[in-house]
């Protein structure tokens, strides 16, 4: 396979579910982060976007299993003040591209907001439906 190497030497784009009402979610979301979690994000994306697929592995990244429902998504981790952080998304298929739908933060098993898992499957539907769409995470 071969893979293309875009600009700055990344090889992923990262792109983000927008709402119904026109939003970038995952922008909004990070708008209202501490900036010491903000770069700890920022630093996570930059070293995932450099690599293959098969380097995206624990700690910085995890596939979801378990439920019905959560097949194909996964999620980008971190750690920042104290929190382990979270981007719930999935691989467009085909493509190079890693959609992220929800940020949340994660604590004892539990997601916060505690519906984040169930509206990523939701988002994640909508998109590989077409009803929603997605743009380029800047």
């Amino acid at each position: 396979m071969m893979i293309e190497i875009k600009a700055g030497g990344r090889i992923w784009t990262f792109n983000e579910f927008v709402s119904s009402g026109d939003r970038p979610t995952i922008t909004e979301w990070y708008s209202s982060l501490n900036p010491a979690v903000q770069a700890i994000f920022d630093d996570r994306l930059a070293f995932l976007a450099i690599h293959p697929r098969t380097q995206w592995q624990m700690p910085e990244f995890r596939i979801l299993s378990g439920r019905e429902g959560r097949e194909g998504l996964s999620e980008i981790r971190w750690k920042a003040c104290g929190v382990q952080w979270r981007v719930l998304g999935f691989f467009s298929p085909g493509v190079m591209d890693y959609i992220m739908l929800i940020g949340c933060n994660h604590r004892q098993n539990r997601y916060d907001p505690t519906d984040a898992l169930e509206t990523a499957i939701r988002r994640k539907k909508s998109v590989e439906r077409g009803e929603r769409r997605t743009c380029i995470y800047e």
